[in-house]
């Protein structure tokens, strides 16, 4: 079930050369679910699969309040102002049932769970741009500022019921009572100042200049009971106060160069990152320095009205994100574990992209040729570890080399006049290799 309204506001003065928009929306979602899965985990030795049936419940609450705000100053300066703030209130709970059987059918392990949670959350994003013409054709500068922030707090319980399978061949029960308080906090400044100006009437150099700084603070607290029933005794094992802090300062240069049947661009930015990452429990400081180099170009050939290729590369990062690499084991099922890596490293990955077309309105005939190439160094994966008895496992995120996936798409169209008909054909390629331990 849903509901939602709101109200919108738009308005424009100063002869036209102000104009605000606004609006607030509140929407309300009610979500009930069931669901079953069959999954198998291949490991030497041993098939594992498990069967799981589970029923859920989740409750969100929202408002939303956007604003845009232009100023055209005079015919060669403009301001932008951007703003969206969000809050809302969500709950929700949960119940699954799962069997796992080995590769001679005998019984791995049984699992009855619970959960249920309630919390909030807020958000405030806000772009300033400025922008500046100068009288010289082709001649600019802007400035772009951003901001956001938002936190989430959630206070739930989790119960759940193992047996499981050990290596003498008996079964072991273990169980999980515990509350669940999560409070997470992230924001970021980022400002970002780009010049340009033409060189000769075809050619045009554009310099820019960043600095970003990002902050993620994550408090992950798990409580079991005392002996008089309360929630009091803190498990250091699922617990875990994390602050991951990134300074980036970014400089870059490029060219571009537009012709009556070529428009090409050619540049780099360079990027020096700093991370510093703090565990609050265990006092313990880790600080990288990274030096980046983004490359960036794109070649466009125009054939005639009708027919053009172009060719694009650039690179970029991946940072991993603070519950990445945050060291805390997440129990959210206890039969598989993921653990966070503080020693993840960045992820680079390079793209190329290739397409060429062709129309002709005439004899209604043309083709279309796609294609792109990308791989990842240090790509962000999963690795998991299956106990060989009882079938649990444990998740962990690392880096790895190989990643790479491609894709193409050729189309051939044309129209048989006389017997008024359309005949199209086409072949699509795809294909890759992501590793996962």
């Amino acid at each position: 079930k849903s509901w939602a309204g709101g109200i919108n506001f738009s308005n424009k003065f100063n002869a036209d050369q102000q104009s605000l928009n606004g609006s607030y929306l509140y929407n309300k979602i009610n979500t009930e679910g069931s669901g079953s899965s069959i999954s198998q985990s291949l490991i030497p030795g041993n098939v594992f699969t498990t069967n799981e049936a589970g029923n859920n419940y989740t409750s969100k609450d929202r408002h939303a309040l956007n604003a845009n705000y232009e100023w055209q100053f005079d015919s060669l300066t403009s301001m932008k102002i951007t703003a969206n703030a969000t809050t809302g209130i969500n709950s929700g709970s949960s119940i699954y049932n799962s069997t796992t059987i080995n590769n001679a059918g005998v019984l791995a392990n049984t699992n009855q769970r619970t959960s249920s949670y309630t919390g909030n959350n807020n958000s405030i994003n806000s772009t300033i741009l400025l922008r500046k013409k100068f009288t010289k054709p082709g001649r600019t500068l802007s400035f772009n500022f951003d901001m956001q922030y938002g936190t989430s707090n959630t206070d739930g319980f989790l119960y759940s019921l193992i047996d499981s399978l050990t290596q003498s061949g008996g079964y072991q029960q273990g169980t999980t009572d515990q509350k669940k308080i999560n409070d997470s906090r992230t924001s970021s400044l980022n400002g970002k100042l780009v010049y340009t100006t033409p060189i000769s009437s075809s050619v045009f150099l554009s310099l820019n200049y960043a600095l970003r700084n990002s902050t993620s603070n994550s408090e992950k607290l798990s409580y079991d009971k005392d002996g008089s029933g309360k929630y009091s005794q803190l498990n250091d094992t699922f617990s875990n106060h994390y602050n991951f802090d990134v300074l980036t300062n970014t400089a870059g240069a490029g060219f571009s160069y537009n012709s009556r049947k070529i428009t090409a661009f050619a540049g780099t930015d360079v990027a020096l990152s700093n991370f510093v990452q703090t565990d609050e429990m265990l006092h313990q400081v880790i600080k990288r320095d990274y030096t980046n180099f983004f490359p960036r170009g794109n070649f466009n050939y125009k054939f005639n009205s009708s027919t053009r290729i172009s060719l694009n590369y650039n690179g970029n990062t991946t940072q991993p994100s603070i519950q990445q690499i945050q060291p805390i084991q997440d129990n959210t099922n206890p039969l598989n574990i993921t653990i966070g890596n503080p020693f993840l490293k960045q992820a680079f990955t390079h793209s190329i992209r290739f397409n060429a077309n062709s129309y002709q309105v005439f004899s209604q005939r043309g083709f279309f040729l796609f294609g792109s190439f990308s791989t990842t160094e240090n790509a962000i994966v999963n690795s998991s570890v299956v106990d060989y008895s009882s079938g649990k496992t444990i998740n962990q995120y690392v880096n790895s080399n190989g990643n790479y996936n491609y894709y193409s798409s050729f189309n051939y169209n044309m129209t048989i006049k006389k017997w008024d008909m359309n005949f199209s054909a086409g072949l699509n390629l795809n294909g890759g290799s992501n590793n996962n331990f």
